[in-house]
């Protein structure tokens, strides 16, 4: 006889049901979870690079991205960075990680030591991480190991920029093919699988302008283009190449970058910083009085993540920088209150085509933040451990 208020005791029957029923409950959400977040393969871990050699790591790759469910495409969309893993594009991958993308990475590095702090930041997430295609972008032939995926976004980065100086005595014909061409065969190919591409973004140079003077141009007017060096004419026409290439586009004109990461022979600063750490003798112009609005890449790649959702414009052409010019002749003493070591600095005569940017204040739709000092902070912090990687 139960008591007054006494519950009854479930019989092991119904202990049994129970159990079962919360068992298939379980289950139930468990393989929705991996409908709507499927991996990449199962026998990889996910927080890893997965590096597409041939066409049949592309074709798996293919099969499992195909898994994904819209509403996981949508949370995580797939974004291709061209060069990803060099001075640039492996900053931007950085920012696009950061906000949980999934990133499928293009350049001819089988290993590089820029993608070592990426498996850092990958997580154990429900969704792909990062797929590194090793192929030469410039060789039409090797786009085909390029995964035929729904890709949202491209990121095009050109090879890198020539030092200060240096911006007309590059191989135009060679930089034509690496940087044009490739970006051609890279919207054919796009536009042959029928990508539902969102946006095209190409990172260009103000050098497509020339030298600029304020006292030629009306406030406010638009500049025109005549660029005066080789590299500005090869900027401007793969500018072209994403104007007609039928996608929404932005073009992302830029300064003089510097940041962790750049190669000493690229860039006056890391080469002031490279001097002060193994007491090599930096070059510098012979005339101290140039200047250029020196970017921090960072900031760079923060907003490449940014103009991916602007939704106002199909077409976007925006110049950024900080607004502020340093000169070339004040660095050496910047870059030694920052690491406290004397820099030995000779100099030479070089030709400058642009011999300042201050008449570029103007002209900026966006201004960045990082100043030069709490940029070579920021770069020196990071170049002993980049250097001895690089060793």
């Amino acid at each position: 006889m139960m008591g007054v208020g006494e519950r009854r005791r479930p019989t092991w029957k119904a202990r049994v049901l129970n159990v079962l029923f919360l068992g298939c409950f379980v289950g139930i959400v468990y393989v929705g979870i991996g409908y709507v977040f499927p991996r990449v393969r199962p026998d990889l871990p996910v927080a890893d690079i997965h590096q597409v050699k041939d066409a049949r790591d592309r074709e798996v790759l293919e099969k499992a991205v195909e898994k994904r469910s819209e509403l996981a495409q949508s949370l995580s969309p797939i974004v291709l960075v061209v060069r990803g893993s060099e001075f640039v594009g492996s900053h931007i991958v950085d920012a696009l990680l950061e906000e949980e993308m999934q990133v499928v990475v293009m350049d001819k590095h089988v290993e590089h030591e820029n993608r070592q702090g990426w498996v850092g930041r990958l997580n154990d997430r429900l969704h792909p991480t990062v797929i590194h295609v090793a192929a030469q972008p410039g060789v039409k032939e090797d786009l085909d190991l390029l995964p035929n995926v729904p890709y949202s976004y491209v990121v095009y980065v050109p090879e890198e920029s020539p030092r200060l100086g240096e911006e007309d005595n590059i191989d135009e014909e060679k930089r034509y093919r690496e940087d044009v061409d490739t970006l051609k065969h890279l919207v054919d190919l796009l536009g042959e699988r029928d990508v539902p591409l969102q946006r095209l973004t190409v990172i260009s140079s103000l050098d497509v302008y020339g030298p600029v003077s304020t006292a030629f141009l009306p406030i406010r007017a638009r500049m025109k283009m005549y660029p005066s060096t080789k590299w500005g004419r090869v900027m401007l026409a793969m500018e072209n190449v994403a104007k007609e290439s039928g996608f929404p586009y932005a073009i992302i004109r830029v300064s003089s970058l510097y940041g962790p990461r750049q190669s000493p022979t690229r860039s006056i600063i890391a080469d002031l910083l490279s001097a002060s750490q193994d007491g090599s003798e930096a070059v510098l112009p012979e005339r101290s009085s140039v200047s250029r609005d020196f970017t921090f890449v960072g900031d760079l790649a923060d907003f490449v993540f940014e103009v991916m959702y602007v939704k106002y414009s199909e077409k976007l052409e925006v110049n950024v920088a900080t607004g502020y010019d340093v000169e070339v002749g004040a660095l050496p003493k910047l870059v030694e209150s920052v690491t406290g070591k004397t820099i030995r600095v000779r100099t030479e005569r070089i030709r400058l085509s642009i011999p300042n940017q201050y008449a570029f204040r103007e002209y900026l739709e966006t201004r960045f933040e990082t100043d030069v000092e709490t940029g070579l902070k920021e770069t020196w912090g990071s170049f002993f451990d980049f250097h001895r990687v690089r060793a």
